[in-house]
């Protein structure tokens, strides 16, 4: 599987759902630039969902990875 590393503005879509994915808004992971000591989260928009971007508590990219939603999507 080919993906770059987390960043805001990166692409990730799903080669097996035409049209899936997501784009990475912003990411508070500890270590990462916008890291302030609170709670370590990844905002990203679906692309299936317009308008709409959502929030997930992980606590870093190794556990965003391994998450069922988003193991199987690679960088476009």
């Amino acid at each position: 599987m080919k993906r770059k590393p987390l960043a805001i503005g990166n692409v990730y879509v799903f080669p097996n759902h035409p049209g899936s994915g997501f784009i990475i808004k912003y990411i508070c992971f500890p270590g990462t630039r916008n890291d302030y000591g609170g709670i370590p989260v990844i905002s990203l928009e679906w692309f299936n969902i317009p308008n709409c971007s959502y929030w997930y508590l992980f606590k870093n990219d190794k556990y965003f990875w391994k998450d069922i939603r988003f193991k199987n999507a690679v960088s476009k």
